[in-house]
């Protein structure tokens, strides 16, 4: 094979397409709604040593970044040469990357010609590990699941059967857990054949040189990114809701010619609650906007992220001490964009969103069905994405997380839950001359005899998404029970035939309202993203303007 460009974006396009394939491997063969529906997974092609050479176009930001770091964590106790064929190694400790204890790190090897040269990793949210439900208020790791430290569930093919009786003596959906970890053998061997017949197709012996060179020209191509932004030191940080109190994350960016460093320094001490993240983790969701913002357009390689570093000070929210509480890490970790963007807003102001009204307000429901077997529901709506420099944010659109949201019609079949609604939540988007997305509107009623546990994980109450350069913040988020306000990082008891309602944050606007142009005020109208007090309040129009809007919408024109 000839290593030059267009060769190299030929095996890329080709390798993308398998982690494809293999993402639609497990999806077909998933048990759970969380991997079926919501896609909550990452599928990763990586080198032996761990470096990431291709990911399935789907794949949740955190993960395609973590998996990377969690592989090398693998090599330390697992060298490569002590890796056969069909063996796989699994883990949930978040030190070692995965993030919190709901998310399964796998690795398979493939071997051509006798010689290793990849790794195929996943990490894939789990329904469940035993502990208390998926929740914000738990104070250490150990309440939150059976931690599974790196093992071989496989060897040679051959599963561990005292592993698989132990975990599923620990889980309370021990068939779904079981389906899906089967599920990701299917997807590890769908990578296996078709990067074989890849290699063989373009007579590729050593792998290894043609990654080299995708991982040199992904570097060359960041550092040239990062070389046209002007030198210097930037500043910022935003304060989330937080427990009991609010929370401070601060960023300090150095540029200097072709690296950007970043710095957490400032940011909130960790707290006894489930919301701080996990040093890599941290990394993963700095590296990922800066990518955004700066490379847009070149593929995601081990190389992009070379001319990046991240560090954040031991026993704060972003790199906590063992045992430190982790499952609702989101939260946190959500908050890590906006602060990036606020940060580089004055030096590349064309290239960075207002804030997105991340996190998405995250309800778990479990209890029983009125046959008695034990559920869980994971439900995932989001939030509305911050505005862009050229365009309105995306409505109903998480950011920087890309989890699909779930389908009501498999809530209500598989779950005791009906869905009362579901709806965009207008004016929730922040007002501006490109207006932030709007979240959603959810009501959810339990249709049970019997009553259940609803875990919430949410913030953004009382901070809201902040709009850059004069555009306005989006609405809060909000949640209640039959009307009644409800805590956002706790357990409650619903009772039966009682409506669990909630609203997503609005995403921040952009640019002063009154510079928004009358034909998208229009537009905003007419789809219900903007009600005609809002247009009349925020963007400076008169009634008598409103109601002329009002009057060519309802003659079509």
């Amino acid at each position: 094979m000839k290593v030059d460009a267009v060769s190299l974006e030929i095996l890329l396009s080709r390798l993308t397409a398998l982690m494809d394939e293999a993402a639609a491997s497990l999806t077909q063969a998933s048990f759970s709604t969380v991997v079926r529906d919501a896609h909550d997974y990452a599928l990763i092609l990586m080198s032996p040593k761990g470096e990431v050479i291709a990911e399935n176009s789907y794949g949740l930001v955190a993960f395609v970044t973590t998996m990377p770091a969690v592989m090398k964590n693998l090599l330390k106790q697992f060298p490569a040469e002590s890796w056969s064929p069909d063996d796989a190694v699994i883990t949930n400790d978040p030190w070692l990357g995965v993030g919190h204890v709901l998310d399964l790190a796998m690795a398979t090897p493939i071997f051509y010609k006798n010689s290793l040269v990849a790794f195929q990793g996943s990490i894939v949210h789990v329904p469940d590990i035993g502990g208390v439900v998926w929740s914000a208020d738990s104070r250490d790791v150990f309440e939150e699941g059976i931690l599974i430290p790196p093992l071989k569930a496989f060897r040679q093919g051959q599963p561990d059967e005292t592993l698989f009786r132990l975990l599923e003596a620990n889980n309370r959906l021990p068939d779904q857990f079981m389906g899906d970890l089967y599920a990701r053998l299917a997807a590890a061997e769908t990578c296996r054949t078709g990067l074989l017949e890849i290699l063989e197709d373009e007579g590729i012996d050593d792998l290894a040189q043609a990654c080299s060179a995708m991982f040199e020209l992904s570097e060359a191509t960041m550092r040239r990114a990062i070389s046209a932004c002007e030198d210097g030191v930037y500043r910022a940080q935003v304060e989330m809701d937080g427990v009991n109190s609010p929370l401070t994350i601060a960023v300090t960016i150095q540029i200097e010619g072709s690296e950007i460093s970043v710095d957490f320094s400032g940011t909130s001490a960790q707290v006894p609650a489930a919301i701080n993240v996990c040093p890599i983790e941290t990394q993963a969701l700095a590296m990922y906007p800066l990518k955004c913002a700066l490379d847009p357009e070149s593929p995601r390689t081990e190389g992009s992220y070379r001319p990046i570093s991240v560090t954040a000070p031991k026993g704060t929210l972003l790199n906590p001490t063992f045992p430190a509480a982790m499952n609702a890490r989101q939260i946190t970790s959500h908050y890590v964009n906006a602060a990036i963007f606020k940060a580089l807003a004055p030096v590349i102001p064309d290239r960075v969103i207002a804030h997105s009204g991340s996190p998405h307000m995250q309800v778990v429901f479990s209890g029983e069905t009125e046959q008695g077997a034990p559920f869980t529901a994971l439900i995932f709506d989001h939030p509305g994405m911050g505005a862009r420099p050229t365009q309105d944010g995306l409505t109903a659109t998480h950011f920087p997380g890309n989890v699909a949201t779930n389908s009501v019609e498999i809530i209500e079949a598989t779950t005791p839950l009906q869905i009362v609604r579901r709806d965009i939540a207008g004016d929730s988007g922040g007002a501006g001359r490109y207006r932030g997305g709007c979240g959603l509107d959810i009501a959810i009623q339990v249709a049970t005899d019997t009553p259940v546990v609803a875990s919430v994980l949410g913030d953004r109450i009382t901070h809201p998404a902040e709009g850059l350069f004069g555009g306005l913040a989006g609405a809060p988020a909000a949640i209640s029970v039959n009307g009644v306000p409800a805590p956002t990082k706790s357990r409650m008891i619903v009772q039966p035939g009682d409506v669990v309602e909630y609203r997503e944050a609005g995403g921040g606007g952009y640019g002063p309202p009154t510079e928004r142009s009358r034909e998208m005020l229009l537009s905003d109208l007419r789809n219900g993203y903007v009600s005609p007090g809002s247009a009349i309040r925020y963007y400076v129009l008169s009634e008598d303007d409103v109601q002329g809007i009002i009057q060519v919408q309802g003659r079509g024109e």
